[in-house]
């Protein structure tokens, strides 16, 4: 630990055409020293530089000093993650515009979220309400340099009495026939470099060790501990992300000892399948994420370990760590970034002054009560594994963002956010439907324009319900479920057409949404390396005609999946989806899709079935034969539109064929 050495933010406020000046100006502080120096921006001479979505890539360094360049673009994940980074008893400078200007500031992240020049960002507004404290200033110089003597660790801390303690209890647990160890702790406390020491010290072989995690990139610092200590010789323990872990652990035995980093980013799930057989399992998670960690692990899957708990185990060991490696404790830094990114969790919600009952709320109206905010990001933290800062700027920042919530006692027990969706001209349908355009959000019309063909739902109207959260205290109690036919009643009211959600598909999530009346249209078709499971869209049509239209969406979807199954492209029936006998495998698609698939860049997996009826009834070998196998290259698929084009243009037809099976 560095003792009684604090970081600090410096905020930096300056016009537009003054923020090369200004950064130039702290960049040249450090020219003629040897401090180590980042940039979180555009490229500039004589300084690294990181763009903030790269970011992420560097987490485990240190630094003395940080630059965020915020006339780049600003998003909060990014200031949390380079706060990180910054060693005792650095600085990091925070250039932006004018508090009175930055909110209308034309932020390339705001366009991305939907906004246009000008437009006000509530969230820029909320954070400078934190930053008024900060220490401002105008200019850099060398005295605000001068009086920081920087330590000279280099990045080699002596381990503090949290970590020795750690040790000697993994130690301790790994000499046992079974051992379950959960150790948790904040940023910046050290749990990577204490699991890559003890693995190291441990006399398992490396062979028979498996470090999972959901980017091999934030257990970097595990890996340079370990092999800090090993010996030059030894093998570095195997990586695989978890829905690879997965599959790997059910095909061996030959894992005695399981890391899972991060395992707040994991489905609950899919950490009970990791766990499943292995006889010594040490897991560590952050108690304040900010890479979209949620709490709901904390007390779920702690539940559920005890639960799961063989003979074979002994009983589950929790270890806490609480003191900071390379900052001292009430780090002024660590404070504000807690506080203004609302990483602190706590122990419970205190009572608002609203009606018992549900609630609609605006961003506006939420934004009036300020306790609030942090209660409902909170919530959604808790509840979600991926939900993280930069969700509460999405909330506050994108057009139209709704919540639901719901009161009991004065207290927040349940939200759900909803996001409008669809109302797209129909040019850009074209495009979507096309491959052509991607624009950002549109999720469900996205998906159901671009992978399963339905070019004309982009202009229905969508609500897509983008979180569901309840207190864990008041699950299972049909909170949840009201809410969302409060949505329902509501999205009726507006003239909604279609109400939807995309998840992880898990079976106990699909059942929750199955009792709620939504129809299974669209599984996906690669798994999520993360979830460990392909994602899951259902869709519930407001009209009589909206139902029609879900219908016949879950119809081809359904003869897709059933002619995967049959012809062994797929090993089994997707969820939502296990009676595939109901389908008709006789498909019949517009002839627009097939001159898309030939012409543009409609998928080959959405036009296959059709593409193999008629080959069939036409009898060409070749296509049949590409049509049955699992992938074609480019060059193969190629072939296929050219002898496929030769097909149609011989009969003068594109028109839907209902071919003879084969």
């Amino acid at each position: 630990m560095v003792a009684d050495l604090s970081r600090d933010l410096v905020w930096i406020e300056c016009d537009f055409h003054e923020r090369d000046h200004c950064l130039n100006t702290i960049i040249d502080q450090f020219s003629d020293s040897n401090a180590s120096v980042i940039l979180v921006g555009s490229q500039k001479e004589g300084i690294e530089s990181i763009t903030h979505d790269r970011l992420v890539e560097h987490l485990g360094r240190s630094v003395e000093y940080a630059i965020y360049n915020a006339f780049d673009g600003f998003t909060p994940n990014a200031l949390a993650q380079l706060s990180g980074m910054v060693q005792a008893p650095g600085l990091l400078f925070l250039v932006s515009p004018k508090r009175e200007v930055w909110p209308v500031f034309a932020d390339p992240n705001l366009q991305a979220l939907g906004q246009f020049d000008g437009e006000k960002s509530r969230y820029i507004s909320l954070l400078i309400s934190n930053l008024i404290d900060i220490h401002r200033v105008d200019s850099v110089n060398e005295e605000w340099l001068a009086h920081r003597q920087l330590s000279s660790s280099n990045g080699h801390y002596a381990l503090t009495r949290d970590q020795i303690l750690c040790l000697s209890t993994l130690d301790h647990q790994w000499r046992l026939d079974g051992s379950v160890t959960v150790l948790t702790a904040d940023r910046g406390r050290g749990k990577s470099t204490v699991i890559g020491r003890a693995l190291s010290r441990s006399s398992f072989e490396t062979s028979s060790m498996l470090v999972v995690a959901p980017d091999k990139r934030s257990v970097e610092s595990l890996y340079n501990a370990f092999q800090e200590e090993a010996p030059h010789t030894t093998t570095a323990p195997r990586f695989m992300r978890p829905a690879e872990a997965r599959t790997f652990l059910a095909q061996t035995s030959d894992v005695v000892l399981l890391v899972i980093d991060e395992a707040a980013a994991i489905p609950t799930p899919l950490l009970a399948d990791l766990i499943d057989g292995v006889p010594h399992v040490a897991i560590t998670t952050t108690v304040s994420g900010y890479e979209g960690f949620g709490r709901g692990f904390s007390l779920r899957f702690i539940e559920q370990l005890e639960r799961l708990k063989t003979e074979s185990l002994n009983r589950v060991q929790y270890v806490t760590m609480q003191t900071p490696v390379r900052w001292s404790e009430g780090d002024r830094l660590e404070t504000f970034i807690n506080q203004a990114l609302f990483l602190n969790e706590p122990e419970s919600f205190e009572d608002l002054n609203l009606a018992e009952g549900v609630h609609r709320l605006s961003v506006d109206q939420l934004l009036n009560h300020p306790a609030l905010i942090e209660q409902v990001y909170h919530l959604l933290h808790f509840a979600h594994y991926r939900t993280s800062p930069n969700d509460l700027r999405v909330l506050l920042d994108s057009p139209g963002q709704h919540l639901f919530i719901t009161v009991r006692q004065a207290r927040l027990v349940a939200v759900v956010w909803v996001a409008e969706e669809g109302g797209m001209d129909r040019d850009l349908c074209e495009a979507v439907w096309a491959g052509e355009r991607r624009p950002n959000g549109n999720l469900l019309p996205q998906s159901l324009m671009f992978h399963e063909g339905w070019s004309g739902l982009g202009t229905s109207l969508f609500w897509r319900i983008t979180r569901v959260a309840v207190l864990d205290s008041e699950r299972r109690q049909g909170i949840g479920a009201e809410l969302i036919a409060c949505v329902d009643r509501a999205a009726q009211m507006a003239k909604i057409d279609f109400l939807g959600a995309s998840f992880a598909g898990y079976e106990s999530i699909w059942s929750f949404w199955r009792s709620l009346g939504f129809t299974a249209i669209r599984v996906g078709d690669s798994l999520d390396s993360v979830a460990g499971q392909p994602p899951m869209m259902v869709l519930k049509g407001l009209s009589q005609q909206g139902s029609f239209v879900c219908d016949q969406v879950r119809e081809r979807s359904g003869s897709r999946y059933r002619f995967e199954c049959e012809h062994e492209l797929r090993d089994s029936a997707p969820l939502g989806f296990k009676n595939l006998n109901i389908f008709p495998l006789q498909m019949t698609i517009e002839s627009a899709l097939v001159n898309g698939f030939l012409n543009r860049n409609i998928p080959w997996r959405l036009v296959r079935p059709w593409v193999y009826q008629y080959a069939c009834s036409v009898q060409d070998d070749g296509i049949i034969t590409a049509c049955l196998r699992a992938s074609l290259s480019k060059p193969e698929l190629a072939n296929v539109k050219q002898r496929l084009k030769a097909l149609l243009n011989e009969s003068h037809s594109i028109a839907s064929v209902d071919g003879s099976r084969r």
